[in-house]
């Protein structure tokens, strides 16, 4: 019995090691493997298996869509546990869907059910949970509209600029320096 448990561990340890490798080299295709709808050219940064929860199959991601680190999508809501004593086989799952052209900010958590349309941005920290419209900037906790994104542009319009991309490493740091602090790098 304790061999039987062993090799159930070995195994589970082993799925984790190869998910959390192939999701860093290739996050698409991983979620695709596992049943997820992804559109093309989405940008994943620093996630990892528990990032898209353990039914990630319900997860519909659309075309443009970057997601950074620490972001959770969760499809299931673990809170019924406190009622199984009264409804032992007590569960609660819904779909996320993230629309085309959407950024999901750092730490943001997306709750069961949750529906982000197209051209959107959740800001880091959100707890976004509910449906939003199309153009939305989402932020809060909860989460809930703060704007459009026509409003985020103008109000940034004075910073926004395009004199630094396609510059990295050395040669990005160097100009943002002098830039931004006034010296060489």
């Amino acid at each position: 019995m304790g061999t039987s448990r062993s090799l159930v561990r070995i195994r589970k340890y082993g799925k984790f090691v190869f998910d959390s490798i192939a999701i860093r080299l290739d996050p698409e295709a991983w979620l695709r493997r596992v049943g997820a709808r992804v559109g093309e050219g989405c940008r994943f940064y620093g996630v990892k298996p528990g990032t898209f929860g353990s039914e990630p199959f319900l997860i519909s991601i659309g075309d443009h869509v970057t997601i950074t680190d620490g972001v959770k999508l969760i499809t299931h809501d673990g809170g019924l546990w406190i009622f199984r004593k009264a409804t032992p086989k007590i569960e609660l799952f819904a779909p996320i869907e993230i629309g085309s052209r959407v950024f999901i900010g750092v730490n943001a958590i997306i709750l069961p059910g949750s529906v982000i349309s197209d051209d959107s941005i959740v800001a880091a920290g959100a707890v976004v949970r509910g449906s939003f419209p199309p153009r939305s900037v989402i932020g809060g906790v909860p989460a809930k509209v703060l704007g459009t994104v026509d409003d985020y542009f103008a109000k940034n319009e004075s910073s926004i600029t395009t004199e630094f991309f396609g510059l990295t490493g050395g040669a990005r740091r160097e100009a943002l320096t002098r830039k931004y602090l006034g010296r060489q790098a």
